[in-house]
């Protein structure tokens, strides 16, 4: 299956159906019940200009793909200081069926073909061509598996649990790292991991416009988990179930791969009685549920 990343171009003819009403800033009104939480958009609650929205960056997609502007400096701090969470999209498609978000991407490729990169996305894109990942931390990714004396391995397991850079690499995040596997282990689920071997999704260059090299790690991080032979993949950073779910699939098959969130399955064996706490619970918690989780990644 080719890829199939969107360009201003496929997306004009839906996209120019934009009337300007800027419902894209906010929730969709008829939910808003307090000034409160009357905004959408950080971009545009930030710098309170249209072009920092998504309608605004919209209709310099469109003026791009028609050759009526051109991309400059200014321009560019537009389409980077959005944060791609998807608001504007949502509110959008609650009267509409224009793809806001398709569009945001294929701006920023767009930009990433004409001009190149900013310096600094330059430096990550170096980072994941010298190191395999985008992090700064060195070591490797199975590190956190030497560290609790275990083995990478996928023989035999139908689950794969994928560790993405951030928790196999950055040491604030191995502690969750680690207690979500002893979890794992307490409900008896036979995972297996790829360790050093684990491929980074790459989501990161996706939202720097650099669609050809997220294409190229997009299709080393299908194969290990076609490799893997597992029918389920637990994801635990919401940006590479993300890129599983809704990026990868148009640039490689992936039918018959269930991908799901750690919090997701923890919650499937809670229901099922595979999980159950050792005493009373007496705290009231707040999970937060990050755009890249719960907006994106239905």
């Amino acid at each position: 299956m080719p890829p199939d990343h969107k360009s201003i171009e496929d997306l004009r003819p839906i996209n120019s159906k934009c009337v300007r009403c800027s419902l894209c800033k906010f929730p969709p009104l008829v939910t808003v019940e307090s000034a409160q939480f009357s905004s959408a958009c950080p971009s545009y609650h930030e710098y309170k200009l249209h072009s920092h929205s998504g309608g605004g960056r919209v209709v310099m997609a469109l003026a791009l793909g028609e050759g009526r502007a051109e991309i400059t400096d200014e321009a560019r701090d537009a389409f980077f200081q959005c944060t791609l969470c998807g608001a504007c999209d949502i509110a959008c498609k609650y009267s509409s069926d224009i793809e806001i978000l398709e569009m945001l991407y294929a701006l920023r490729a767009e930009s990433f073909r004409r001009v190149g990169p900013l310096p600094g996305h330059q430096r990550i894109l170096e980072r994941l061509d010298e190191a395999g990942h985008p992090r700064p931390e060195s070591g490797k990714k199975g590190d956190w598996l030497r560290e609790m004396g275990r083995e990478a391995g996928t023989e035999g397991r139908e689950t794969l649990l994928y560790v993405g850079d951030h928790y196999a690499l950055c040491p604030d995040a191995r502690k969750s790292l680690q207690n979500l596997v002893h979890v794992l282990e307490a409900a008896g689920v036979a995972f297996g991991a790829l360790g050093d071997d684990e491929p980074s999704t790459a989501r990161v260059a996706l939202d720097i416009g650099d669609v050809e090299r997220f294409d190229g790690h997009a299709k080393a991080a299908a194969q290990a988990v076609r490799r893997s032979g597992a029918s389920t993949v637990i994801c635990i950073d919401p940006h590479d179930l993300n890129a599983f779910r809704a990026h990868i699939p148009k640039v490689i098959d992936l039918d018959g791969v269930r991908f799901v969130q750690a919090v997701e399955f923890l919650d499937e064996l809670a229901s099922a009685g595979r999980l159950q706490p050792s005493g009373p619970l007496r705290k009231r918690v707040a999970y937060h549920d990050p755009c890249t989780l719960g907006r994106l990644s239905e």
